[in-house]
């Protein structure tokens, strides 16, 4: 009939949506994966400088304990410094590999290409209103408030159906016998009809449509609830991205003075002797926590980002549409 074949039209339509929403939770997953990759290659590169200044302070300590046995606590403090930022290396390098094989599942091929020089590519900055541009956009055309759409579309469908069976059916048959061309008289026509209906069912049917409509106004609930969801999602990541941002400005322009600070203590340490080497570390430190922060805050950034595009569904479309 008319309203089941709407009804499975409008399922396959649901499928398909949801199929969509499948693939861009792939996408979502494998571009979240790749940004964390980038995330602890780019901490072990920065991790590695800092290893690099202390194996150089150790170096001097090194040549001024041989004159100076008394100061070998210095060195010592040196290399235990040394030692946790090793530690702290093959802990970035620990993640990093568990990302590599994150994106070795989700692709199915090597990634070593992704652990080089690369970059993520530059983000457009939104404007609150663009932003409420996004969300409308989203609450009508998002896969998922889609797909919940069709369904509901489709309860309703079979429940027109279930309606329409419960009503009698009339069924009219019109023959008439043929006869020979040479005969001038026609044989009579007869028209049957017959009337169907089951009064007896003992109101299934109606329960039927009854649980049909209840499920198809559960779909519609859901849908605006989703549409709601998602605007909430879509102003969190934005919010999230629009911080992140700020903070990663803020903490390279603290991490140049930092830079400045501990080259001022270390010259003062070894030439003039007006800082201990206590002082010498703790700059160092607050530099390399300085410089972690922000390239975390620049990579958050990046995850909102993704995360906003992600939930407005708009992701894969994104990716696959950039100039290689």
């Amino acid at each position: 009939t008319q309203h089941s074949i709407q009804a499975r039209t409008i399922q396959a339509e649901a499928m398909v949506l949801n199929t969509e929403l499948a693939k861009n939770t792939t996408v979502h997953e494998t571009a979240v994966s790749y940004l964390n990759l980038m995330r602890y290659t780019q901490l072990m590169d920065l991790q590695k400088q800092h290893m690099g200044d202390l194996a150089l302070l150790k170096e001097k300590l090194s040549a001024i304990v041989e004159a100076f046995p008394g100061r070998r606590s210095e060195l010592t403090q040196v290399l235990a410094r040394l030692s946790q930022a090793e530690n702290v290396w093959h802990d970035h390098a620990a993640k990093r590999r568990e990302h590599q094989l994150n994106l070795l599942r989700l692709t199915g091929r090597s990634v070593e290409w992704a652990t080089g020089d690369a970059q993520w590519p530059a983000m457009p900055a939104m404007s609150a209103e663009a932003l409420a541009q996004l969300i409308e956009q989203t609450q009508n055309k998002h896969p998922q408030v889609l797909a919940a759409q069709r369904e509901a579309a489709a309860l309703q469908s079979d429940a027109a159906q279930t309606r329409a069976a419960q009503k009698p059916q009339l069924d009219v048959q019109l023959t008439k016998t043929a006869t020979a061309a040479s005969s001038s008289t026609s044989s009579a026509a007869q028209l049957y009809m017959v009337a169907r209906w089951n009064a007896f069912e003992g109101y299934a049917g109606q329960a039927q449509e009854k649980s049909q409509l209840a499920r198809a106004l559960s779909a519609e609930e859901r849908a605006q609830q989703l549409q709601s969801e998602l605007a909430h999602k879509l102003r969190s990541a934005w919010d999230d991205e629009q911080t992140n941002q700020r903070r990663a400005q803020d903490l390279a322009q603290l991490a140049q003075l930092t830079d400045q600070v501990r080259r001022d203590y270390h010259d003062q340490w070894r030439d003039l002797g007006r800082r201990s080497l206590l002082d010498v570390l703790t700059a160092e430190s607050e530099h390399q926590a300085t410089r972690t922060t922000q390239l975390n805050s620049v990579m958050d950034a990046a995850q909102a980002h993704v995360r906003l595009l992600h939930e407005a569904g708009t992701l894969r479309d994104w990716i696959v549409g950039r100039p290689a």
